[in-house]
């Protein structure tokens, strides 16, 4: 009987402290979902500089590509300029000759726009 007197008296004591863990677990609750978004925006902020390096790459690539392209079409044009004076040092026929120097003046205008 004293263990149940006993038991029931610290029961009553408890009562106030019960209402002050409900505080507290609401309390750590909204304390979570705090630190929740914080980790949201952060996340965001991750993703947001993960796009802005990737864009940085895509852009290095496509650069890339460009001078590519270009290096190929200045090889392409001086290898088409050193054939046409080959054929210009072969050739007796004048027309033939003001033709070749045609496209040899267009061929050398188009390799200083390009360089």
């Amino acid at each position: 009987m004293r263990d149940l007197h006993l038991f029931l008296q610290r029961g009553r004591n408890l009562a106030p402290f019960a209402s002050l863990n409900a505080y507290q677990a609401a309390y750590n609750q909204f304390m979570a979902k705090g630190w929740e978004s914080k980790s949201v925006e952060d996340q965001q902020s991750d993703q947001q500089d993960q796009i802005r390096s990737q864009e940085i790459v895509d852009e290095k690539e496509r650069l890339d590509r460009h001078n590519a392209v270009e290096a190929r079409k200045i090889q392409a044009l001086k290898m088409t300029r050193a054939r046409i004076r080959e054929q210009l040092a072969r050739t007796s026929n004048e027309r033939y000759t003001v033709l070749l120097n045609a496209e040899l003046q267009q061929i050398d205008g188009e390799l200083q726009e390009l360089a």
